[in-house]
C-alpha cells in the first residue's frame, strides 16, 4: 500500500504566517486524514533556505507519495489533489501500447482503462483554466464599463 505525507517547509516569522500555517496544516489534515503533516525548518540561526527546510521535512517520513505545500497556500478542492494521487499511482502510459500492431493512428484514439486518471486530471485542468480565465474576462470587462 502507498502511503503519503504533505511537507510543508516554513521559516515562521511573524504572526500571520503562523496563522497561514495553522490554518493550511488544518485543512490537509482534514480533507487528507491519512496523510501526516510534516513540518520542516531550517536549523536555527541560519538563513531560510526553503531546500534546507524541505530536506528536513523529508528527513522526517518514509512515505511513498510526498504532497509538497507551501505554508501560506491550499488547493480550494481536496479532489484536486486526489485525482494528482492517483494519476501518480497509476501510472498511465509507463506500459507499451499496441501501436505496432494496430498502427500508429488507432493507437492514437485507443482509450486505456490505466489512462483515466490521466485523462480525468486533464480534463479538470482545462476546465478549471477555461473558468479562470472567463472570470478574468468578466472582471476586466466590468471595470471597463464602471458599476
Amino acid at each position: 500500500m502507498t502511503s503519503t505525507a504533505v511537507l510543508i517547509p516554513t521559516g515562521i516569522t511573524d504572526e500571520w504566517r503562523a496563522r497561514a500555517r495553522e490554518y493550511v496544516a488544518q485543512w490537509y489534515a482534514t480533507n487528507f486524514p491519512s496523510a501526516p503533516v510534516v513540518f520542516g525548518e531550517c536549523a536555527p540561526g541560519s538563513e531560510w533556505s526553503k531546500g534546507e527546510a524541505i530536506a528536513a521535512a523529508l528527513a522526517q517520513t518514509s512515505a511513498d507519495v510526498l504532497v509538497l505545500a507551501d505554508a501560506d497556500s491550499f488547493l480550494l478542492d481536496p479532489a484536486d489533489l486526489g485525482l494528482a494521487i492517483r494519476l501518480w499511482r497509476s501510472r498511465a502510459g509507463d506500459q507499451p501500447d499496441k501501436a505496432e500492431a494496430v498502427g500508429r493512428e488507432a493507437a492514437l484514439y485507443d482509450v486505456r482503462a490505466e489512462a483515466k486518471p490521466a485523462r480525468n486530471l486533464f480534463a479538470f485542468s482545462i476546465l478549471y483554466l477555461t473558468a479562470l480565465f472567463a472570470a478574468l474576462l468578466v472582471e476586466r470587462l466590468t471595470t471597463l464599463t464602471g458599476p
